[in-house]
This record gives C-alpha cells, structure tokens and sequence, in this order.
C-alpha cells in the first residue's frame, strides 16, 4: 500500500496533465496484450478516405467480443490497480465540464469519426453539456463502439507511466482519458449505477480460454457492453469455426458505490436491449467456467466483482 499511496499523491500534487506511460512491476504482471495503433490501422493522421463509415446494423457488435485486446489479464491485485487508477484521474483538471465534452467532440469526435451519423448526437451533446446525448451516440453505432474501445485497450494505459514514447498520440490519450472520466464522474449518471447480475457474449480460442481459469484476476480497459437479459448476449454470441463461443456471466457488486456498471437502458437508442455498460477499470475474478459435452453449446463463464477486501483471500 505504501508504494501506490506515495504515487497517488505525486501525481495528485503535480496537478498539470502530462503524457505517463504505465509500467507494470514483474512480480504484479501475468500478461498484457501488447497491441499497437499500426494492428488497428488507427493513425492519427488519416485522411478523409480513410474516415470509417457507419452503419446501425453493426451495433450488435457491442455485445460480442472475439477480440482479447478488452482485458488486460496482468494482475494479481486488480481491485487495487483499478482503485489507483480511478483515483488518479478524478483530479481537479480531470473533472468533467462543459469544456471536456467539447474538447472530447473538436479533438476526438470530428478526427476520427467524421462523416459518421454519431457526429450529430456528439455535437448536440458537446453544446448542451448533455451527457444523455454522449450514451445515445455510444449505443447507436457498433462500428463507434468497438473502435474507441479498442483505442481505450492500446492506448489508455500509457496515461499512467511515468516516461514518454514518442510514437504514441497523446492528444488521443488525453481524450480518452477525459471519455472514461465523464462516465465514471459526471454526477447525473448516478441514478444509472448498476448492481446485479449481466450477460455478455464472446469468441476465444483455445489459447484465450486457457488465460481464463477459475480463480484469474482480470481488469478491462475499455467499455463492455452487456445486457441484464441472458437472451440478447446469446443472439448475439456469434458463430466462428475457429473459435469457442462463451457467455459471460458479471455479477456486479458496485462496492462503495465505484460506478463499476451504468445501466443506460432508458437511453439507449436500444432500450429493448437492456444495456449495462460496464467501465473501464473494473476489476473480476473468474468464479467458474463450464464446458459442455460437446462444442454445439456455449461454454459459461462466470466473473464477480473484485473487491479491496478480498484481494488477498480469493
């Protein structure tokens, strides 16, 4: 605790924003999934022809995963990294205002995504301070989701290092940064915290499954979308020869009231979905993981909330 308490308050007491780049004691690291923007073809310097084009019939997609980049499996004490790591961007600079959503809009939105049709409800939300708008956006493209989530998985923890790299775009860190401060922070999100149990679909390899055995420890790095209702993770489980398809199953505790799930049904552009979007930086064990007898049925996979209390006895 003496080492994470002494860094909390470095960071803290030097209030002005610089680029860090997270470095991982040995003995804490299992594993990190080493991507790079290059794997995503997600430079920050593409043209107009290169601009991502959207449509709704994708949106299904932020309820399946077949890409492991959404976890970071590299801890053995993820609720006291996740905790450390919340900590340290819930700063006075790192409050969300009127002006972050703007700046997340001007130096996010309109680089990356423009032309798409989640620039309007971005734009409106911008102007409005209107958080309501930013999950609108969030739910009506799957092309949306899964690209800033796999922006948050290469590049969000280099937020937390303490050394620069030259090849990493900052500018998008600093942005990204600012997008998962605004749903963890923003105090009218509140009547959308989330205890109980979600589903979530996924495809994996054998050598992902491997990664995942009963007792695991493992924090996302980016939005996980879910939904309470085990029926729309299945329709949406997905099918891959190549892959083994897995529901997952979260129960989310919300301890201390740390905003782990927002359920933001009521403003999804989806609501028949039921969407519980889970926030970066939460932190699982898995419970179970059962296989069937055959490969026709999913594999159930079972993860709970990991907690400061337990991080020792789990």
């Amino acid at each position: 605790m003496k080492h994470y308490r002494t860094r909390l308050e470095r960071e803290i007491s030097n209030l002005q924003w610089r680029p860090r780049r997270v470095k991982i004691p040995e003995e804490d690291r299992l594993e990190i999934n080493a991507l790079t923007d290059a794997q995503w073809n997600l430079s920050p310097d593409i043209n107009n022809s290169e601009i991502i084009q959207f449509t709704t019939n994708d949106r299904n997609k932020r309820f399946l995963s077949d890409d492991v980049h959404e976890w970071t499996v590299a801890y053995n004490n993820p609720a006291q990294v996740s905790h450390n790591y919340r900590q340290l961007i819930n700063d006075p600079l790192r409050i969300p205002t009127d002006t972050k959503l703007q700046g997340i809009y001007y130096n996010y939105i309109r680089i990356y995504f423009k032309g798409s049709d989640v620039m309007k409800l971005f734009k409106e939300g911008a102007y409005e301070n209107d958080m309501r708008q930013f999950i609108r956006a969030y739910t009506k493209s799957g092309h949306f989701s899964s690209t800033l989530n796999r922006q948050l998985a290469i590049n969000i923890l280099y937020y937390f290092g303490s050394t620069v790299d030259k090849t990493i775009d900052y500018r998008l860190v600093k942005c990204l940064i600012d997008f998962v401060a605004l749903f963890i922070y923003r105090k009218e999100l509140q009547p959308c915290v989330f205890n109980g149990t979600v589903y979530r679909g996924a495809l994996m390899t054998k050598a992902d499954l491997s990664k995942y055995i009963v007792g695991s420890r493992i924090m996302n790095t980016s939005f996980l979308s879910t939904s309470k209702d085990i029926q729309v993770a299945e329709f949406y489980s997905g099918k891959d020869h190549k892959k083994f398809s897995v529901i997952c199953t979260y129960e989310i505790r919300n301890i201390n009231n740390r905003r782990t799930a927002l359920d933001i049904s009521s403003l999804s552009q989806f609501p028949h979905e039921r969407e519980v979007l889970i926030i970066p930086f939460s932190a699982f064990h898995v419970k179970s993981v059962k296989r069937s007898g055959n490969n026709l049925q999913p594999i159930e996979m079972t993860l709970v909330e990991d907690d400061l209390e337990n991080i020792d006895i789990i």
